[in-house]
């Protein structure tokens, strides 16, 4: 789940410093609003190469959950709300890479209740072309004593070029003999304001943990990445992210991956989709 980018005191103030927060870390940058749209951007380079060599659109989950979270938090009833993903479906309909240096994300609200919104967003790449679309159920919440109304910032260092999505994460996933899983832990970098998992670095995760299940993940590409969040993911003891494979084909398999605390109940639950790069 995730609020929207992080408030501007969260963020390291020299170019030296290590990356903090996600949208640091996913190069996620230039929040602006131009009447009801909203527009994103994250740049794009070697990082969104996973260990293989094999570009990953799991990457861009917090690009794209920011992207439509956003949107969410702009039609939240007051200052004293925040917002909260609550169903992200990412169709991504370009397989990776894209042309750089930056992908843009163009975002608006379909429809917003008392409740909650239904937000989209349309990314292109460079060239103009269409690199996914975007669609997200977001809810408002009380926001909880002492976070504050977050801000966008458009200033966000760049990271250690050399670190790839796996070092990013801070955890690699492991196949099973049923599918796949990994263990994330880490702090306020994976962190959204309000101190519990980034709803976006949960989507890049469970990406990350059903492509383990692949016997030759060069030759796949997640074109779909859907979650749901149940309940808020706590960043402690530890966050477990298993994968299962649904249905493997010769040219699509579906990947169920089920995430939450060490021992404890789901906090969410996602289906990947893969296609063959041919």
């Amino acid at each position: 789940m995730s609020p929207g980018p992080t408030t501007p005191e969260a963020r390291p103030t020299t170019p030296e410093a290590r990356p903090t927060t996600p949208e640091a870390m996913f190069r996620v940058t230039g929040f602006e609003h131009a009447g009801p749209d909203a527009r994103i951007t994250m740049r794009t380079g070697d990082w969104l190469l996973d260990d293989a060599g094999v570009p990953c659109s799991g990457a861009l989950g917090v690009f794209l959950d920011d992207a439509v979270g956003h949107q969410v938090f702009t039609t939240r009833p007051d200052d004293a709300h925040a917002s909260v993903t609550s169903e992200l479906s990412i169709d991504v309909a370009l397989p990776p890479p894209w042309t750089g240096p930056e992908l843009v994300a163009q975002g608006w609200t379909t429809s917003s209740t008392g409740r909650g919104a239904f937000t989209q967003c349309r990314v292109t790449d460079s060239d103009g072309a269409i690199v996914a679309v975007v669609s997200n159920w977001g809810r408002f919440v009380a926001l909880p004593p002492g976070v504050p109304v977050w801000s966008p910032d458009p200033s966000t260092p760049e990271p250690d070029p050399a670190l790839r999505v796996s070092q990013l994460l801070g955890s690699r996933p492991e196949r099973t003999a049923d599918g796949a899983v990994l263990r994330l832990t880490g702090g306020p970098e994976l962190a959204n304001p309000m101190g519990i998992v980034h709803g976006g670095i949960v989507a890049c995760a469970s990406e990350r943990t059903a492509a383990a299940t692949l016997d030759d993940p060069a030759t796949w590409w997640a074109a779909s990445i859907r979650v749901h969040y149940l309940r808020p993911t706590p960043l402690s003891p530890e966050v477990e992210l298993t994968a299962s494979v649904v249905h493997r084909g010769r040219t699509v398999t579906v990947v169920r991956v089920v995430g939450g605390p060490l021992g404890g109940r789901p906090c969410t639950d996602a289906t990947i989709t893969f296609r063959t790069r041919d």
